[in-house]
């Protein structure tokens, strides 16, 4: 491979992964949201939100197999959407701690967002230069390359730059929600997820 190819797909090859590394940590932080509606300076406090959240997340009504619709009424199950649904366990009353802090998720969102400026104005602007660069020596009709080798470089760069693509696409979602939505949200897990009724106080 020529010079220029080879030196061009080094480049190319260093700043995706590199791109790809650091958009899958800014997935990682943007992933972390719901836990920043507290403030993470009181520890004991902050822990025992980020507790709550992760149980009210994970939180699932469960679902009867398709085969088991029609025992349905028999077994007391209600409908909901054309699916039987259980009476699925809810959490416990007194395992839920919310301590929501406005100020908290905002000084969150502003530290993504710069997070995020600075990866696509850095790493990632370098990763489409050196994008740019090797779709330029791709689309050169006066390579010096032979036939095959350009055919085998080119079967390599396509498969690669498609790979990036497809994580490319997701980075316009990264955008964190207002905290009046995160809030209302969490609110109403919380209404459907959580014991009011003291039913858990029976078996204690």
């Amino acid at each position: 491979m020529p010079a220029p190819y080879r030196h061009a797909a080094i480049e190319a090859e260093r700043t995706g992964g590199a791109s790809f590394s650091r958009f899958r940590f800014l997935q990682s932080i943007f992933g972390e949201h719901y836990y920043y509606t507290a403030s993470p300076n009181d520890l004991e406090s902050f822990n025992k939100h980020k507790t709550s959240v992760h149980r009210l997340l994970n939180w699932k009504v469960q679902r009867l197999p398709k085969y088991s619709v029609y025992n349905a009424p028999i077994l007391g199950l209600r409908k909901y959407e054309n699916e039987f649904l259980f009476g699925a366990a809810k959490i416990p009353r007194f395992v839920v701690n919310l301590r929501f802090n406005q100020s908290a998720y905002e000084e969150f969102t502003a530290q993504f967002e710069a997070a995020k400026h600075r990866f696509l104005n850095g790493t990632y602007m370098t990763w489409l230069n050196a994008k740019k660069v090797m779709d330029n020596l791709m689309a050169n009709p006066y390579s010096l390359m032979p036939v095959p080798e350009k055919l085998m470089v080119r079967e390599w760069w396509d498969k690669f730059a498609e790979d990036v693509g497809q994580w490319e696409e997701e980075l316009d979602a990264l955008v964190l929600p207002k905290w009046e939505f995160v809030v209302q949200k969490l609110q109403a897990l919380e209404e459907e997820a959580v014991d009011f009724e003291g039913e858990w106080d029976l078996w204690c």
